[in-house]
């Protein structure tokens, strides 16, 4: 636990200081405040002003390289004089520090100091002189390790910003390199580009509008100055070329941007930085680390070394900087008092930051994923599924994996952003294909996309033709080309077939199925580094064995994917939201795992109301309020589907039955699945409405890469089941669906045959034609021609 301990002084040294403790602690514990008193010290303000003038009588102002130090008798004194007057000022401190009327406050800070909590001592004044003072010597902080002294301002007030979900990215360093003239930064240079998940920019010897510019530019975490700066009339300039200096004054826009940006912390390894430090405190920057006085270019170059790498490791700003700070001692045989000049400037308002939380960005990103399957580049909020996504990965060396299922068990999004998400860290080539109503074809465009990404569509359309035909004739063709990939990358290939059941959907002609299992078997049983993965639904078992090989290919080659448990749903549920810095509020999780049953069809229902509860988060936290307004885990698609149908006038609430009516394919002995349809086949008098439910996550619009047509499907089974009203859509109109499609089998042999006469509709199939073509003429788009071909006279 951390604490945070604020020590104000109101007074000065020569009439005497007030002094107010407030004790604040990490777990939200009301502060407590007691007052004390320490009397006039003058010999302090003499002690202090003597070992400053004492340690500025060797150089008046500059980082300075070591080189041009020689070591002679000025020297020796010098050194002797300095830890003279350190002892001095060391003894007038502690022991004013141990005065009766401060008693009550020593007492209070020494039982915070006990523990081995990290404790924060932070002196907030507006006396110069008393921020100045080494606060680091008083002997209760000397003594324990885990205490560390900040300065500020008294009157800093929180900044209030909105809050918003964050994304961690690199750590952004703006790194500023001024006059570099008598110094030495390339250690400097060598330490920020050393340090892990960072992105440092760094402008050497820049103008000052280049600063201003970059300050502007981009958001930063980090900004760093070294070279030489000075400190006159309380007011801090730094050299940024050979000619230019600045002080903070004419940066004060830029800087007020960059902490508006997300700016954290500034380092200005420097000299003199105390006339830095009150200007940057009136800008707000959280924390500011600066050297107290003039610093040798060894120390300035160590304490870095020091410093950046301790904080980027995980230790936090305060006991980094003091690690650092300490480790500076040793140079004081050379360089006395090298440990006193490092110093933290904190903005009470905030506070102090970790390396793992700086490179926060604010971020639109939803985590969770609806109705859509997880991707590959939404791997990084896919969680629940290691352990199967571990399995997986262990079975790539077989040449045939069969990812099995119920609807909504997350099927794809296990392959996509667990196993692709593996594989392509580990370098191997990755394709994807859906069967669709032309297997072979869907087959070939994904092939041609992998092998071409910068063909043009019409020549990518021809070569999709040649290489579907040559899949189609000849029995090694799959084989060919996968070994052709495989030599000419030298790396493994990953074929992933998703919602395999398509197949069976889809394809109504068996010999075209069986031709394309047979191209796929002929790969898998002979192409080396190659592994074939589906994704099949549970209830579609018992059609992919009926056809011998396929399934002794399967024998052993099935991964069975079951419901996840309640660890697993809680780490779905949670993680996504702390990865973007937002909380779940009390007893929500355990609310929402208790609707969620153990049947894995209802995970789409899990992501959809997280998804839907992430829209209406409050200060970044999800409540149990926006719970109960979405209508929970159970109603909460049914309701915004109902909500989107209920905003359409009646001309579109009709033109939206006849669309999704489409979109569905009447199960026989299986679950009613979705079908994905062409412009065509839902009109093109209605696209502008697919459109529109597609920007509503109702539908998901794409294109068929086989053909370049246009492309609509509904964005999951889990809406067949749950939205009452397409579930009354679709019993009302079954027998006409089932019907259509049969049509549209005959159509496809018709289209097939090059449209020979003897593949129009006779007898009672064009009866039947007829009568539901009167009757429903807005619905037979796409199979008008062939309706009307059949009744044309004389066929």
């Amino acid at each position: 636990m951390r604490k945070l301990l604020v020590l104000k002084l109101d007074g000065d040294l020569e009439k005497g200081v007030r002094v107010t403790l407030r004790v604040e602690e990490e777990d939200n514990r009301p502060s407590t405040e007691i007052t004390g008193y320490l009397p006039l010290n003058p010999n302090l303000a003499t002690a202090i002003d003597q070992w400053r003038s004492t340690y500025r009588s060797l150089q008046n102002s500059t980082r300075m390289k070591v080189g041009k130090i020689t070591y002679d008798t000025s020297i020796a004194e010098w050194i002797s004089n300095c830890k003279k007057s350190d002892t001095e000022l060391r003894k007038h401190l502690n022991q004013w520090l141990v005065s009766d009327s401060f008693r009550p406050i020593r007492d209070r800070c020494l039982l915070q100091f006990t523990s081995d909590d990290e404790v924060q001592l932070l002196i907030r004044t507006l006396n110069k002189t008393l921020l100045k003072l080494p606060w680091h010597l008083w002997d209760l902080v000397d003594n324990n390790s885990f205490v560390e002294v900040g300065l500020s301002a008294p009157d800093s007030q929180p900044t209030i910003k909105a809050k918003t979900p964050t994304l961690k990215t690199k750590v952004k360093i703006l790194a500023i390199l001024g006059n570099r003239s008598g110094i030495n930064i390339q250690t400097d240079q060598q330490v920020l580009k050393n340090l892990p998940e960072s992105e440092t920019t760094f402008l050497v010897e820049p103008q000052r509008k280049d600063i201003n510019e970059y300050l502007w530019k981009q958001p930063w975490d980090i900004l760093f100055f070294a070279g030489h700066s000075k400190t006159e009339d309380d007011k801090g300039h730094i050299y940024i070329n050979q000619t230019q200096s600045l002080t903070i004054e004419e940066l004060k826009y830029a800087l007020k941007n960059a902490v508006d940006n997300g700016l954290q912390l500034a380092i200005f390894n420097s000299c003199d930085g105390m006339g830095l430090m009150f200007e940057l405190q009136q800008l707000h920057i959280p924390q500011v680390i600066v050297m107290r006085e003039p610093v040798l270019d060894a120390v300035a170059q160590q304490f870095l070394t020091y410093f950046l790498p301790t904080f980027a490791s995980g230790k936090s700003l305060y006991l980094a900087e003091r690690e650092a700070r300490e480790k500076l001692q040793g140079l004081e045989n050379e360089f006395p008092c090298a440990s006193w000049l490092p110093v933290i400037f904190q903005n009470p308002a905030t506070a102090p930051m970790t390396w793992q939380e700086l490179g926060r960005r604010p971020t639109n990103l939803c985590p969770y994923r609806g109705l859509l399957a997880f991707c590959e580049s939404d791997a990084q909020f896919f969680f629940g599924r290691e352990a199967f996504t571990n399995i997986l990965v262990e079975s790539m060396e077989k040449p045939l994996v069969a990812v099995i299922g119920p609807s909504g068990s997350g099927k794809s999004s296990v392959v996509f952003a667990g196993l692709v998400e593996r594989l392509r860290h580990r370098n191997w080539q990755i394709v994807s294909f859906r069967p669709g109503d032309r297997p072979l074809h869907a087959l070939a465009a994904a092939l041609i996309l992998h092998t071409s990404p910068q063909m043009s569509q019409s020549d990518r359309l021809r070569e999709i033709e040649k290489m579907a035909d040559y899949l189609q004739q000849e029995n090694d063709a799959l084989r060919n080309i996968v070994d052709q990939i495989v030599r000419e990358k030298g790396t493994r290939l990953l074929l992933i077939a998703d919602q395999f059941e398509e197949l069976y959907t889809s394809v109504q002609e068996p010999q075209e199925r069986q031709l394309f299992l047979d191209r796929l078997l002929t790969a898998t049983n002979n192409c080396q580094d190659f592994t074939f993965v589906i994704t099949l639904r549970a209830d579609f078992v018992g059609q992919a064995l009926s056809y011998r090989p396929f399934a002794d290919a399967l024998q052993y080659a099935d991964l069975k994917l079951g419901p996840m448990n309640r660890e697993e749903l809680k780490a779905a549920v949670e993680k996504p939201a702390a990865l973007l810095g937002v909380t779940i509020e009390e007893g929500l999780t355990e609310r929402i795992l208790a609707a969620v049953s153990c049947e894995p069809g209802n995970l789409p229902l899990l992501e959809f109301a997280l998804h839907q509860l992430w829209a209406q988060q409050r200060d970044t936290e999800l409540t149990h309020a926006a719970y109960d307004d979405i209508g929970g885990i159970e109603a909460a698609l049914a309701v915004y589907a109902q909500k989107v149908y209920g905003k359409l006038n009646q001309v579109q609430k009709e033109q939206t039955r006849r669309i999704f009516l489409q979109l569905v394919r009447a199960g026989e002995g299986t679950e009613d699945t979705r079908r994905v349809a062409t412009l065509m086949e839902v009109g093109e008098e209605n696209w502008s409405l697919v459109t529109h439910l597609a920007s509503e996550r109702l539908l998901v619009t794409g294109r068929n890469e086989s053909t370049g047509k246009e492309t609509v499907e509904i964005v999951h089974e889990a809406l067949i089941r749950e939205w009452g009203s397409l579930r009354q859509w679709i019993e009302q109109d079954r027998e006409f669906r089932t019907w259509q499609e049969g049509l549209r089998t005959l159509m496809r042999q018709w289209d097939r045959s090059g449209r020979d006469d003897s593949e129009l509709l006779r007898a009672k199939r064009l009866t039947d034609a007829e009568e539901w073509f009167q009757k429903r003429p807005n619905e037979l788009i796409a199979e008008r021609e062939y309706i009307q071909a059949s009744l044309a006279p004389g066929v």
